[in-house]
């Protein structure tokens, strides 16, 4: 980890994000699961900290068949609560929004802003925007873009959008919400809607 951490200064990469597993599911309605994936987020972020990490990105996860997306936020609030009191919340834990295909929660600002209001610790919680996740779930990353930039009043705190995940979107039929990345410029989102975007870091 030493080590690492030396080499990502020697070659000024900075900040440092990881992604947590894609298996961890915190809004989970089964309790094995969630307490699985709280168990893994912890560990991930501990050992995110030895590398010096910035955060670990994560999605929320799926309320299931049938589940209640305002319950399914609380227990990503409460699972993310005690994987930083378990890591000594050493990382902060970056919520990123997802596509919305199937019972996932995490599409909308609105639910990112929920966990972070619902958590113990929201100066440990910070945001990641994947523009290809947003077109999918807007249909159109042009009309989401008025939404992006009002992000930064939705939340106290302005800093919490800690991280952009630039991507044009392959296109596919609006109410699938499949997840389909591109290189920035390809696709379905124009270079010129990617500078609409202002990121305040």
């Amino acid at each position: 980890s030493v080590w690492f951490a030396s080499e990502l200064r020697r070659l000024d990469i900075a900040p440092l994000f990881v992604h947590g597993i894609y298996l961890l599911n915190l809004a989970s309605p089964d309790p094995s699961l969630w307490a699985k994936s709280r168990d893994a987020l912890a560990d991930e972020l501990r050992r995110a900290a030895l590398i010096r990490s910035a955060g670990v990105v994560v999605h929320l996860g799926s309320v299931g068949e049938g589940g209640d997306v305002a319950t399914g936020l609380t227990r990503v609030a409460r699972a993310v609560d005690e994987a930083l009191e378990a890591s000594d919340a050493a990382v902060p834990v970056v919520l990123e929004n997802c596509a919305g295909a199937g019972q996932l929660i995490g599409a909308t600002i609105e639910h990112l802003g929920a966990v972070i209001e619902q958590s113990r610790y929201p100066g440990h919680l910070e945001v990641c925007l994947d523009t290809a996740h947003a077109c999918t779930y807007a249909h159109t990353i042009d009309d989401h873009a008025e939404r992006v930039q009002a992000m930064l009043s939705y939340f106290d705190r302005p800093e919490a959008i800690a991280h952009v995940r630039w991507n044009g979107h392959l296109a596919f039929e609006p109410e699938g919400r499949l997840d389909g990345h591109l290189p920035v410029g390809d696709g379905t989102i124009p270079v010129e809607v990617h500078r609409r975007i202002k990121y305040l870091g």
